[in-house]
């Protein structure tokens, strides 16, 4: 089992002083559902259970969000992968109101197809780098449920 370093409880302790805190703390239980759910269920029920998309468009304010977050899920006992943090964060910029699309790109690299997921609030990407999202082509902007398989 991942025991959180001291690093990552410090982190989150600092976003105790920030407006953003209680996404840190949300992110916290957040990043429990979404691992075990991804583990057990898949991706689709995280999905479809986040409801409208936000309506804010504000890419500072879901950049700080995407930090608080990103503090907490360091308290998380699991690897935050990627789609863990995009998921996690997605689903509290739609907690408060705030717009947010999840991308999903691919790229070769030596014969390996490599993925990555991020979170885009209009052309900003919020939650990485730019240059990071920028070497991957996007395959699902927004539309990562429809492209899972349907399993009944």
């Amino acid at each position: 089992m991942l025991l959180p370093r001291w690093v990552a409880v410090k982190r989150f302790v600092h976003e105790l002083s920030k407006t953003t805190r209680m996404s840190a703390v949300r992110a916290v239980g957040d990043g429990c559902v979404v691992a075990v759910t991804m583990k057990r269920r898949g991706v689709r029920p995280l999905l479809t259970g986040l409801g409208s998309r936000g309506d804010v468009i504000d890419p500072l304010r879901a950049r700080r969000v995407a930090h608080a977050a990103d503090a907490g899920l360091g308290l998380v006992p699991v690897r935050p992968t990627c789609l863990r943090r995009s998921l996690v964060l997605l689903r509290e910029l739609r907690r408060l109101g705030l717009a947010g699309t999840l991308h999903v790109g691919v790229r070769s690299e030596n014969g390996v197809v490599l993925a990555h997921a991020w979170i885009q609030v209009g052309d900003e990407v919020v939650n990485d780098d730019r240059a990071v999202t920028d070497r991957f082509s996007s395959i699902a902007a927004g539309e990562l449920e429809d492209l899972l398989p349907r399993f009944t």
